[in-house]
């Protein structure tokens, strides 16, 4: 597992290189949170609510692993 902290701030875009794959996420918070992510170039979710220790990616787009709150 790698640990990635995020800034103390509602809304915050980063990307990050796992194991030669470059993600591109974005964060965002209006009564809920919600993240976009993009997977080598190509966005994979859009608006997923993001829940605290639940997975953001869904089933079908687990062939690079998940992400999660804590």
């Amino acid at each position: 597992m790698i640990d990635i902290e995020l800034q103390a701030i509602p809304n915050q875009s980063f990307g990050i290189i796992i194991d030669g794959v470059s993600f591109d996420i974005v964060i965002k918070t209006t009564t809920v949170t919600i993240a976009d992510i993009t997977i080598d170039g190509v966005v994979k979710l859009q608006g997923v609510k993001c829940m605290p220790n639940r997975p953001i990616v869904p089933y079908e787009y687990l062939e690079n692993g998940n992400f999660f709150f804590v």
